[in-house]
């Protein structure tokens, strides 16, 4: 082959760097002499490449360039082939191109590690870009290996003591790093690799080493959760008495680092990483997988507390409105949520994949001394949301019904699961209590909006394990704790939230009747309905229920009221509703109430079912119009999803006497 004078002139360069050509022309050159040289001299080439002192001392711009060079190899030489594949005789270009990468891996099979990665890491990604081809397989696979092997270098290099270790070589290439860490360095040169790396081969890793070093990646990433340190003494007040941040402030100087740190810049892939990782791990050495669950969720725990501390300390957690902030700190303030927001993200990737594996693993697994159980680690999960309740808020919450949080309710709901079903039947309760304490224990008032997402956020939890919670702790702590938030409407969240723990009150006693049977004595939750009934029926009449919201709650009502056995607590629930309406003439009112009765028809005992649908039908004959169809389609949508198959004989004939002259028309048969 004969060599032209700028492909001699790069080689030079490469064995002696110089100021002759730039680094970005270098990385430019790559891709292209990959390409156009012939077998074997991409090996030669690529021997250059990784021996070349030009990359010294590494760092993530170098190894950054590096990898896209290769990648962008893959690409050139997969089009030229394609092209080249029209000629009469051509071979198979998928066979030459597994050749030319078969050329370029001998290129790197001694070398500094970090290099190797970065190289072999390139191809992997590119040839992942090109798609999946069965011709190719093979290459794969030794792609893949070879990755593996790098990588275990590097890991057994950051995790042993020097004097450990059999060679100072690897020490000494992955040292040689400037502008980051070398745990930094390799974690950017791995967490894209490494998900597109078979699981048996990544399996072969020191998959406790590696987790490690994906969790201190994240706590490096986010300062431990210190980024908002000078979040308080960064914020004055203009002359109009705005919340100011000057750019030039000791928070943005901090916002701007972590913005160009490149841990934080990739945290969600780094959070992709750590949870193969963990779920590789707890396959493999369940022992070791609940310890390092426990480490990675009290880092967690241990992280957002310290964002909760610094966000409440300053002006900005008692925000209730854009117009409070100074114009340029209107700009500003979005990069604060943008970083929280990402914690809490990085933080649900990791939780999903701790709790969907603790959820399969043999507690006696985790040894005996430590709390390693299943709840321990939810009950960490949770409190860590918990600190990061006010970063929730901003997508309404977790009991919000909107669709765009998908992985937020899947981890909330699933750390709640496990908490509620543990062995321990005091594993809720003490849970709950640490949580009301701490909330009953704030320093700002009912009104306060960090007070306000803490609250709601509480309120959701006591509402999901309101079952494991007995009447002495319902009355003394949960009912006290949710009067206040029950009566006022103005913040919408809590108000609901709150009458939403009142009806899992009745909601458990309801269950706990079925599975235990009618008792004797009244239970906290019988002595509650005269109380929840007048509270429903204010509410209702100052607009502050929706009416679905309203039927929902007082049929539940009135279905734990009946599952007590106690007749005269029922009728006096649908009695006070009967009172309300006759003394209310607000016709909007008026058909909310009208709606509520006719939700009761599935709630009731058979020995108040006739005396019930007697109501009804007086209230049918009354309305009329488009009022009197609803309540009509109301009365089927019951009949036909909510009546028992023992009330449904009753109701039926009831409805066949009733339909025809009340409604007026054959259209309401159920």
């Amino acid at each position: 082959m004969s060599f032209d004078r700028a492909y001699a002139n790069l080689l030079s360069h490469l064995q002696r760097p110089g100021s002759g050509i730039s680094l970005q022309t270098v990385i430019s050159a790559i891709p292209h002499y990959l390409t156009q040289l012939p077998l074997p001299h991409p090996t030669q080439f690529t021997a250059f490449v990784i021996s070349s002192s030009l990359w010294h001392p590494l760092s993530v711009h170098t190894v950054g360039s590096i990898v896209n060079a290769y990648r962008s190899a893959v690409h050139l030489k997969s089009k030229n082939l394609q092209i080249s594949a029209h000629r009469w005789f051509a071979r198979d270009p998928q066979a030459i191109l597994a050749e030319w990468a078969v050329a370029v891996m001998k290129g790197v099979s001694r070398g500094n590690p970090q290099l190797r990665i970065a190289i072999l890491g390139g191809l992997v990604l590119g040839f992942n870009d090109l798609g999946h081809d069965n011709s190719r397989i093979w290459v794969r696979d030794r792609l893949e290996n070879q990755v593996i092997i790098a990588c275990a270098e590097i890991l057994e290099a950051i995790t042993t003591p020097r004097e450990l270790l059999k060679t100072d070589s690897w020490v000494s290439e992955t040292e040689d790093v400037v502008g980051e860490d070398r745990t930094s360095l390799f974690l950017y040169s791995v967490y894209n690799i490494l998900p597109l790396v078979a699981t048996e081969k990544v399996s072969a890793l020191d998959l406790l080493a590696l987790s490690r070093l994906a969790n201190k990646g994240i706590d490096n990433a986010f300062s431990s959760g210190q980024f908002l340190s000078q979040l308080s003494p960064s914020i004055t007040r203009n002359s109009i008495g705005q919340l100011m941040i000057l750019p030039e402030s000791s928070l943005m100087l901090s916002l701007q680092a972590i913005n160009k740190f490149t841990l934080y810049k990739d945290a969600g892939h780094l959070a992709r990483l750590l949870s193969r990782c963990l779920s590789l791990l707890a396959d493999q050495k369940p022992h070791a997988a609940w310890h390092t669950f426990q480490d990675v969720s009290r880092d967690m725990e241990v992280m957002t507390l310290n964002v909760e501390a610094d966000w409440k300390r300053s002006p900005l957690a008692a925000l209730t409105s854009e117009d409070d902030l100074e114009r340029e700190t209107k700009t500003l303030s979005p990069e604060i949520w943008k970083v929280l927001k990402t914690l809490l993200f990085s933080h649900l990737v990791v939780s999903q994949a701790i709790l969907s594996s603790i959820q399969y693993l043999d507690p006696l697994a985790a040894g005996s001394g430590l709390d390693l159980g299943p709840s321990s680690i939810a009950c960490s999960t949770l409190r860590s949301l918990h600190h990061l309740s006010f970063v929730i808020s901003q997508f309404g919450g977790v009991a919000s019904s909107a669709e765009s949080f998908k992985e937020l309710k899947r981890v909330f709901y699933m750390a709640l699961d496990i908490v509620a079903a543990d062995l321990d039947p005091q594993r809720g309760p003490t849970f709950v209590r640490e949580l009301l304490s701490h909330a009953q224990e704030s320093p700002f008032g009912p009104g306060h909006p960090f007070r306000q997402s803490r609250t709601a956020y509480v309120l959701v939890i006591v509402e999901q394990l309101m079952p494991t919670l007995d009447d002495l702790m319902i009355e003394n702590m949960v009912v006290p704790f949710c009067h206040s938030y029950l009566t006022n409407p103005e913040h919408r969240e809590t108000y609901e939230s709150a009458h939403s723990v009142m009806l899992s009150i009745f909601t458990a006693h309801s269950q706990r009747k079925e599975i235990r049977g009618i008792t004797t004595k009244p239970s906290l939750a019988e002595r509650l309905v005269p109380f929840y009934v007048n509270l429903l029926l204010q509410d209702s009449v100052k607009n502050r229920l929706e009416t679905s919201q309203l039927r929902t709650a007082y049929s539940n009502l009135v279905r734990s009221a009946a599952s007590s056995g106690d007749e005269a607590i029922t009728w006096l629930c649908i009695d006070a509703l009967l009172e309300a309406l006759a003394s209310h003439s607000s016709s909007s009112t008026q058909m909310s109430l009208h709606l509520t009765l006719v939700s009761l028809i599935s709630c009731v005992s058979l020995s108040l079912l006739s005396r019930l649908l007697s109501e009804v039908e007086k209230v049918l004959d009354y309305v009329s119009g488009t009022d009197r169809a609803e309540l009509g389609e109301a009365v089927v949508e019951e009949i036909t999803h909510k009546v028992g198959d023992r009330e449904k004989e009753i109701v039926l004939s009831w409805w066949g006497r009733v339909a025809p002259n009340s409604i007026g028309t054959q259209d309401q048969a159920v």
